[in-house]
């Protein structure tokens, strides 16, 4: 979040302990039926024949599916203009009622207009396919290598915390992750199952600063 504010009162690198990353949720690509592309290729098309005109909503500025939609229109290198909205139900109300074009959720957000029809998935974030979308690419089996991306979830101590505690309490909520009931949430939203140690997670909280970081300032994204 450090990315996105000019101005914050801590540093979570540096004032907070990784301990494990809990899950996360792939985001699916979504586009109104209306809109003349039944995969990836088709969409990216479609969108450089708007010369820049085309629309894509998210759920807010510097949210995972503001930044995944700029880190696939940096990719492809395609002038687009975003429609930030104040959460994911307004926005995909937009997106099936036809006021904008496309937009990126996650799968326990946009699943059930999927389903009904009422909007076309395109292409998941996910390194793998999404098991509930087992028919939509991936954007690298799509042909766009690069973009990945999740809404993840992890657990944080207080900077100072003996590791002796970090450790504890990793081992703990690693059993319970490992439950019928953690697995059922997992299943209910379209997660995948994470549990790491608190080095591996650190590193994984590095990179995701760093991949961020350069979106960030290859798009200007900001929260104040």
């Amino acid at each position: 979040m450090r990315t996105f504010y000019k101005k914050m009162t801590y540093d979570p690198q540096k004032d907070l302990i990784p301990i494990t990353n809990m899950l996360r949720v792939p985001l699916v690509l979504a586009v109104n039926p209306a809109v003349p592309a039944r995969n990836l290729q088709e969409l990216i098309a479609y969108i450089k024949e708007q010369k820049g005109g085309a629309q894509w909503a998210s759920a807010g500025n510097g949210t995972p599916q503001h930044m995944t939609g700029e880190l696939f229109r940096t990719t492809a290198k395609l002038e687009m203009i975003h429609v930030p909205y104040k959460g994911s139900a307004p926005a995909i109300t937009d997106l099936v009622g036809g006021h904008v074009p496309m937009m990126f959720d996650t799968t326990i957000a946009i699943m059930p207009q999927i389903k009904a029809g009422k909007v076309r998935a395109i292409a998941v974030s996910g390194a793998q396919r999404s098991a509930q979308l087992p028919d939509v690419p991936t954007f690298a089996e799509a042909g766009l290598p690069g973009v990945e991306s999740y809404g993840w979830y992890g657990f944080f101590a207080p900077a100072g915390t003996p590791p002796e505690i970090i450790a504890k309490i990793n081992e703990a909520t690693q059993k319970f992750m490992k439950t019928p009931e953690f697995q059922k949430v997992l299943t209910d939203t379209g997660s995948d199952y994470v549990g790491d140690t608190p080095e591996h997670f650190a590193a994984f909280v590095k990179a995701e600063a760093a991949k961020w970081g350069r979106v960030a300032k290859e798009t200007g994204a900001t929260l104040d």
